[in-house]
This record gives structure tokens, sequence and C-alpha cells, in this order.
């Protein structure tokens, strides 16, 4: 199966700084490409929230890479690997925002896919989320890890006392918030012409799952669907920093894999990448 990739961001109409961060890696593993697809939206007062998830996309990109270098010869685990990379970044940014006093708080979100073939395994930690839209369906595959969607799962209050509580939208769980970090792993298949899409919650609290799947089916290409979900979203206050993350799954097998991206994307083959973790 054929990919198409892009992702971008946008600091939005509101923040001074953008504190959202993005990576579309493909390393050359065997004779399936693996891609590595992440997005995270930092937290925290200063520039805590922007050192957070360029700090966190870095160390997990490096500590996938490792893994992915031990573990070649054998069968793969990319459920184990997510884990267990989510949990050493987990302890560094933990460290980091404990011993500087000026990043006390900060943490990040991070959603993330290993992709190879026609299997995508993902990993969420916090709220930006991870969809499928496949023909005239839109899911959402990630659960937020919010107050809000905790309360509405335990059923304790009334829904319209939730959504109005000003604790609604607090995150409970993210990188760095605290020495231990509860990690969500889903898997999938995709077929021709299904969609992945990875956003951080400056899209999705403005535009509903609705707009979203008319937006993909009207676009159609990647950096397209990135570009116009990005421009809705400024329209409407961009009140947030916006990333779009898409993965088309092509058709024609005879076509190249496209990873088209701005130019902070990162493209290395798995002998490049080792060497550049190394030293």
């Amino acid at each position: 199966m054929q990919l198409e990739i892009f992702g971008d961001t946008d600091i939005g109409k509101k923040r001074e700084i953008n504190e959202d961060n993005y990576l579309c890696l493909e390393i050359s593993q065997g004779l399936l490409p693996l891609y590595l697809l992440v997005v995270a939206d930092g937290m925290g007062g200063h520039s805590g929230g922007e050192i957070a998830s360029s700090m966190a996309v870095e160390l997990f990109k490096n500590t996938v890479l490792h893994q992915l270098k031990d573990g070649q010869g054998s069968d793969l685990d990319f459920r184990k690997i997510l884990e267990e990379s989510s949990v050493e970044v987990n302890k560094a940014v933990y460290k980091k925002a404990s011993e500087d006093l000026q990043l006390t708080g900060m943490a990040t979100t991070m959603v993330a896919a290993l992709i190879s073939g026609h299997s995508a395994t993902i990993s969420n930690i916090g709220d930006s989320r991870a969809y499928l839209i496949r023909k005239k369906c839109v899911e959402q595959i990630t659960v937020d890890h919010t107050w809000k969607n905790n309360q509405l799962q335990k059923k304790e209050f009334s829904e319209e006392d939730i959504l109005n509580s000003p604790f609604r939208n607090m995150v409970t769980n993210a990188l760095g918030l605290d020495f231990q970090v509860k990690v969500d792993i889903f898997t999938l298949e995709l077929t021709e012409e299904d969609y992945l899409f990875l956003c951080s919650d400056g899209v999705y609290s403005l535009l509903k799952d609705k707009e979203i799947l008319k937006v993909f089916k009207k676009a159609k290409k990647p950096k397209r669907i990135c570009q116009k979900i990005i421009q809705i979203a400024n329209d409407r206050g961009g009140h947030d920093n916006i990333t779009a993350l898409v993965v088309r799954a092509g058709r024609k097998e005879k076509e190249k894999t496209r990873l088209a991206s701005p130019s902070d994307t990162i493209r290395l083959d798995s002998s490049e990448a080792w060497e550049q973790d190394r030293g």
C-alpha cells in the first residue's frame, strides 16, 4: 500500500508562541518502510509548553529509533515500542520540569502512530487525537484524557453541569505531569482510500466531526486538507495553536510513497537515523 503524508502547524490568532510540535519520519526497515508520526501539544507557563512538546517529540523519535534498531531481524512489537518510548519520555520531561523552577508544571500531550504496510499502531497521552476517516464515516480512535471525559464516563454529574464546568477542558494525563503516565494503545488496519488524521485540540475544538469529514471529502489531498483545516480554525478565531497531520492510503501500488511536508519535517533512512542518534 502506498501512503501520502503531510503535516503542518500554525500559531493561530491568539497565542504568542506555538506550543504544538509534530513529526513525520520515514524509516527504512527491511522490505517495508516504517512511518513514525507524532503530534504534541505543550502545556506550561512561560515557554514551558513549547519546550515540553519539542523535547518530547525529539526524545520520542530517538527512543523509538533505538528500539527499532535493537529489534531488527526479529518480530517487532510496535505496541511495546510506543508504550516504552512514551514512559521514557515522560520520565525525562518530568525530571526537566522538576529541576528548573521556571519550567515547573510543564507537560505535553502526545498522539503517535507507527505505520507498516496496512497496519497502524497508535499511542495516546492527553487530548490530542487520532481519527480514522473511511468513506462517509469519521471515527475518533483515541480517548481524551480530560476531566470532562472522565466525568462523562463516571456519570456522577449531569452532562450539562460537566459541560459548563470550568474544569471541563483540564487535561488529566500528559507527559511530564507526573512521574508515572498512562499510555493508551490502539491498532487498526488501513484499507485503500482510508485516511489517518492526527491533530491537536486547536483543530477539533473549532471543527465538529462532520465538518472534518467534509474537508477530507472535498480537499482529498493531505496537503490541501491540512491547509483547509488550519484556515477554517483561524477563520473561527484561532484561539489555540493548530496542528494537523494527514495520512492517505493510496490505491496505485506503482506510485512511490510521497512524504510531502514543510521543511521542519524529518526524513531519514534507518542507517542515517542510527548515526545521527549516536552522535
